[in-house]
């Protein structure tokens, strides 16, 4: 009788053991380190050590400020992923679901060809697939959901279930078949939202104080001159995406050309102060 209690007490054990296992999710911004701070890697990270998984069917949504587009998708662990699908603000209020200020983007995966993952350790970040903000925006945030979101709750109950973005994970790491196992284990902490202006840049928020400032012509090849200031410019530094000052003149240099000539080709921010009130543009040198 006792032998068969302490079976059915490892048997327990085990099952508690397994059932714990499962994958949390994140996005990680410039995953590679290459300074692209507008490209963003799905990753999963999971609380236990094992062997080679098989993964089946997966759907990850992604909120992000409107009016912004992902591109550049790539696979990066294993294939058979779709292309992203876009659900627009205006999309999402038809079915009464957001406020018309955010975007859904789903990427999902067929359960049809087994997607490999590799031995793994607890807590380590494995990229599946990455994506770039086209536009560079400098405003707004994107944002990895949760299933509990009020857009994709909203979503599934007005559309009677016909658009559920919930985000699921089905794997096989136990010998139970991909399709009856879901180790969703919700966002990991620290990987969630990231403000889509650079935060290495620290320029601080737009004011209004100086105006509608633009910048012409930009792109830029030479030089360029800044417009529509209302008062006086006292400084302009320009800071490469990295957030490293590259180029400095403490002047009024209000319609004065300032050249660039010595500059690499690439995304900079272009900080102008103007009696304590600072703003920062995005400017775009080939």
């Amino acid at each position: 009788m006792k032998k068969q209690l302490l079976s059915l007490a490892i048997l327990l054990l085990t099952t508690i053991t397994i059932s714990a296992q499962s994958y949390q999710y994140g996005l990680v911004q410039d995953f590679n380190n290459t300074g692209e701070i507008y490209e963003y890697t799905f990753v999963v990270v999971p609380d236990f050590a094992n062997g080679a998984v098989s993964v089946g069917s997966v759907n990850i949504t992604i909120s992000i400020s409107t009016g912004n587009t992902l591109s550049n998708f790539t696979q990066i662990n294993g294939t058979n992923w779709a292309s992203n699908t876009n659900f627009t603000a205006m999309v999402l209020n038809g079915f009464t679901a957001g406020d018309g200020t955010r975007d859904l983007w789903t990427f999902s995966r067929e359960a049809s060809v087994a997607l490999g993952i590799a031995s793994h350790t607890a807590g380590q970040q494995i990229p599946l697939f990455s994506f770039v903000v086209a536009n560079m925006p400098t405003t707004g945030d994107i944002t990895l959901t949760e299933n509990t979101d009020a857009i994709i709750v909203d979503l599934a109950a007005n559309s009677g279930g016909s658009f559920d973005l919930s985000n699921f994970f089905g794997a096989d790491i136990d010998g139970v078949p991909i399709t009856d196992t879901n180790f969703y284990g919700a966002n990991a902490a620290g990987l969630i939202t990231y403000d889509l202006m650079d935060p290495l840049l620290n320029v601080g928020e737009v004011d209004d104080t100086l105006g509608n400032i633009k910048i012409s012509p930009n792109p830029v090849v030479t030089s360029f001159t800044i417009q529509g200031a209302t008062s006086q410019i006292d400084e302009v530094k320009i800071f490469d995406i990295n957030g490293g000052l590259v180029k400095e003149i403490a002047t009024d240099v209000i319609n004065e050309a300032i050249s660039v000539k010595d500059l690499s080709a690439g995304v900079y921010f272009v900080q102008l102060s103007s009696q304590g009130a600072v703003s920062a543009v995005k400017l775009v040198k080939q």
